[in-house]
């Protein structure tokens, strides 16, 4: 299972780059460069970063803070149905109260409508608020599931930010769109096949 410290390896290998390694003046430029890869591929939904939890509501208030581990909501349920889902604009300021029957994004909130009357326990669906492993030594999504798109990411960003080596961007870019198609139809596929479950309902 590769960890944070051999995605780090692989990197600056595949770079020849010693002064990217523990104590190197671009140790830090490699840290943060594997930091953006990941949030910028973290908002696409694969088979290995979909979350879900529970969340209470309060009396009177509209809106609901997604559980904890859920980056992005992307689905709500209560009572084993989905909640419907709407434009922010077409319910932030409905009147009346009552149990939840439909809901919208709000700033990383949930707003939902009818603005609930009381305690009601929701399921939240949606992308998992996994980062960066914290050692070397961990392990998480990013550094097994997605290692070869997220070592891509990585060498695309240093070669063009850094090293300013426009031939190596483009071979890096060929090497991302790669892993992103691949882990693309893997996705396609555990959703055709019925090995993940997302949402009620789905496969």
């Amino acid at each position: 299972m590769p960890t944070l410290g051999a995605l780090k390896t692989r990197i600056r290998t595949e770079l020849d780059r010693d002064d990217m390694g523990t104590s190197g003046a671009l140790e830090g430029v490699l840290t943060d460069a594997i930091a953006r890869a990941v949030e910028f591929h973290s908002d696409e939904a694969f088979w290995f970063n979909r979350a879900s939890g529970s969340a209470t509501t309060s009396n009177g208030d509209a809106t609901l803070d997604p559980p904890s581990g859920v980056r992005i909501a992307t689905g709500v349920a209560r009572n084993g149905a989905l909640l419907a889902r709407a434009a922010l604009g077409d319910i932030e300021h409905l009147a009346g109260s009552g149990a939840p029957a439909a809901w919208a994004g709000n700033e990383g909130a949930i707003q939902l409508s009818p603005v609930p009357d009381g305690a009601y326990t929701l399921v939240v669906y949606g992308l998992a608020s996994t980062g960066v492993p914290a050692l070397d030594a961990d392990a998480n999504i990013w550094t097994t599931e997605a290692y070869d798109l997220i070592a891509a990411r990585v060498r695309l960003t240093l070669l063009r930010d850094v090293l300013r080596d426009s031939e190596g961007v483009a071979l890096a870019k060929l090497a991302e769109d790669e892993a992103l198609a691949r882990l693309r139809r893997e996705t396609s596929r555990r959703g055709r096949t019925g090995m993940t479950t997302d949402l009620p309902g789905s496969p």
